[in-house]
């Protein structure tokens, strides 16, 4: 939906239409209201929003087919290296995985790919967030979810491989 985010930043799009316009109700499981207000902001200063997942459906095909079950078009959406998590991640991404309904913690190639998923997700991120602050040559601030970020793994740790001097807060 970058395409959209786009004409938000130039003005084209209002605060207001931005849920209708990115069919938010569809594609996030947040309320938008809680957004609002960084909209708002980024809309009143000026500020470049941009979007650096993926579409939640090639998250959904990985998980069910793997890498291999997706078309070029798709792929390409992807990070070529993905950086695998933190050794002492892997436990508490094993407890998540437990948490989610359907799911078999103990089951290898299920522990795989929810691994590969959660890897693609916070790699795909951090390349985007690198890449944006690389062409900008301004900061970046990353909205997203605690797993994300926690205990410096996720986006932060794949930022600091991807980018050794970056300065990450979180």
């Amino acid at each position: 939906k970058q395409d959209i985010l786009n004409r938000f930043n130039l003005g084209q799009i209002p605060v207001a239409e931005l849920p209708k316009e990115l069919d938010w109700e569809n594609g996030w499981r947040f309320d938008f209201n809680m957004f609002k207000p960084i909209f708002e902001l980024a809309e009143k200063r000026r500020l470049t929003v941009a979007g650096l997942n993926f579409p939640f459906r090639v998250v959904k095909e990985v998980r069910e087919k793997g890498l291999e079950g997706l078309s070029p078009e798709d792929r390409a959406m992807l990070p070529e290296e993905v950086i695998p998590p933190a050794p002492e991640q892997e436990e508490g991404l094993k407890e998540i995985l437990a948490m989610h309904q359907g799911r078999d913690a103990t089951d290898s190639k299920q522990i795989e790919r929810f691994f590969l998923v959660q890897s693609l997700w916070d790699t795909g991120m951090a390349e985007k967030a690198v890449q944006l602050r690389r062409s900008s040559g301004h900061p970046v601030v990353i909205l997203a979810g605690g797993g994300h970020v926690e205990h410096g793994w996720g986006i932060p740790r794949r930022l600091k491989v991807l980018d050794p001097q970056a300065k990450v807060m979180t």
